[in-house]
């Protein structure tokens, strides 16, 4: 039976399976999202229970063709990321998030570094404002590698550059187009693009249109069905 050995591998989601077991939707480095069946981890004497917890760095195998494996071995890959309060709470939005939309078995090693780098940043406590920066240049990385990238630089009708003070539309799988009253798509200043391309999002007003142009992307992508991560925040905030 093939085996797959000690990889690189984040616990993102479980649930429980039969009687004492459970499935586990994990992050890997070179594989991608992989599910597989923890048998025996919820009995009380289990040994790779107080290891199977989010945020910990792991190394797993696994055996089996899939698409559901079996868990074969689990070691420690450094320390646990603590996160605590609303930074705990964006954990798991982006753990919803990478469940809900990446497919099985395609890797996305930039996005798994991407992912590692994003929780040692939770980690380090109260990091105020810097939170909705972090959490945009995740939904960036995350649109870029599903195939969805953004266009943050030129209006689509002219090509022409986009302008910091000017006003435009936002349409996703096409860009930003001028404003006009009756337009569609998410109404936003060519400053909130720009400092998206560049890494600076430094005004409230640009950080406020970046949430809403990020929540507008993802939602063509997650359907109809809510993320239950974005409740718990809202109740938190």
């Amino acid at each position: 039976m093939p085996r797959t050995s000690l990889q690189p591998a984040y616990l993102l989601h479980h649930r429980p399976y039969r009687e004492t077991s459970s499935i586990l939707e994990l992050f890997t480095a070179e594989y991608g999202r992989v599910a597989v069946v923890a048998k025996g981890v919820r009995r009380k004497k289990s040994r790779l229970q107080p290891l199977l917890q989010l945020y910990r760095p792991l190394l797993l195998s696994w055996r089996g063709r899939g698409p559901l494996y079996s868990l074969d071995q689990a070691e420690e890959n450094g320390a646990m990321h603590s996160l605590a309060g609303i930074s705990m709470m964006s954990g798991f939005y982006i753990n919803e998030l990478l469940v809900r939309l990446l497919h099985h078995e395609d890797a996305y090693p930039a996005l798994y570094a991407t992912y590692e780098l994003l929780l040692q940043q939770l980690s380090q406590g109260d990091i105020g404002a810097e939170l909705e920066w972090l959490l945009r240049q995740f939904e960036l990385r995350l649109l870029h590698d599903l195939g969805y990238g953004l266009n943050l630089e030129y209006e689509v009708e002219t090509g022409e550059p986009l302008q910091p003070e000017q006003r435009y539309h936002y349409l996703p799988e096409q860009g930003a187009f001028y404003w006009q009253e009756s337009g569609v798509g998410v109404p936003l200043h060519g400053a909130t693009l720009l400092g998206l391309a560049s890494g600076e999002l430094n005004e409230s007003r640009s950080r406020r249109e970046a949430k809403q142009l990020m929540r507008r992307m993802l939602a063509s992508l997650l359907g109809d069905k809510p993320l239950n991560s974005r409740e718990l925040i809202r109740q938190m905030m």
